[in-house]
């Protein structure tokens, strides 16, 4: 009877320590993975540091005021150039947009008949 219970406690006893080793390689690797995810963060966040100040640079508004001095005429405006909004023509219809929205409307107006 107590060889059983020796041999029992030996077999419990190499479970424990075969759980330890599989749980400490697990443990291991999972550090791997955290430690490789906290460097792709910093990565990023390098990366993101670089475009922000690469958007920085390119809407500075000195930078754009002397691109447009030197790629555009630019003048000051003439009373002549102003316009009130009823002055600007209205823009023609467009058939193809009109034909889609009658084709729509119909196929709503026959859903709604099969409902009713």
């Amino acid at each position: 009877m107590i060889r059983f219970v020796y041999i029992f406690f030996i077999c419990i006893a190499i479970l424990g320590s075969l759980s330890l080793y599989v749980l400490k390689y697990d443990t291991t690797n999972t550090e791997n993975q955290i430690t490789e995810l906290k460097n792709k963060i910093i990565d990023e966040k390098k990366i993101i540091n670089v475009l922000n100040a690469d958007f920085y640079k390119l809407t500075d508004p000195e930078r754009i005021q002397k691109l447009t001095q030197l790629h555009l005429t630019l003048g000051p405006i003439n009373i002549s150039q102003q316009k009130e909004l009823k002055d600007i023509p209205m823009k023609p219809a467009n058939d193809i947009m009109d034909d889609l929205i009658k084709r729509s409307l119909v196929g709503l107006t026959e859903i709604e008949t099969r409902r009713e």
